[in-house]
């Protein structure tokens, strides 16, 4: 989670520890959210779960799973959940990934932050 709060930086991150919290967090803010990032593996429900959770509230949310397994390799439960979450605004991102992949991804999926100006790429201090 480090390293996406690091990579991230320019965004407001609303950061949980596990399941539970982040659903919290979600209902909470959830009119501000305008992306989830969430490893498939968690401790205490899978990261499709909540992506489904978070999608009944918000249908068009846009989700990044991260996973250190290919599609193919996963639970039952997690590939019916992603057919369920549908495709278009689903990206699903294999561990290892660099840094840069991650930022590429959540500009692909929401657009740059407000914080970056111009087209210098050059973010302003927070």
């Amino acid at each position: 989670m480090r390293l996406f709060c690091l990579v991230l930086r320019e965004y407001t991150i609303i950061e949980a520890a596990n399941a539970a919290e982040a659903l919290r967090q979600f209902y909470a803010y959830e009119r501000h959210v305008d992306l989830l990032i969430t490893d498939m593996a968690l401790a205490t429900s899978s990261g499709t779960h909540i992506a489904l959770l978070l999608r009944s509230v918000i249908p068009s949310l846009p989700i990044i799973l991260a996973s250190g397994s290919p599609p193919g390799t996963w639970a039952r439960q997690d590939s019916d959940a992603f057919g369920r979450l549908g495709t278009g605004s689903v990206v699903i991102l294999e561990k290892p990934f660099f840094p840069s992949v991650l930022l590429h991804k959540v500009h692909e999926m929401i657009g740059l932050p407000r914080e970056l100006v111009g087209g210098t790429g050059v973010a302003r201090p927070n």
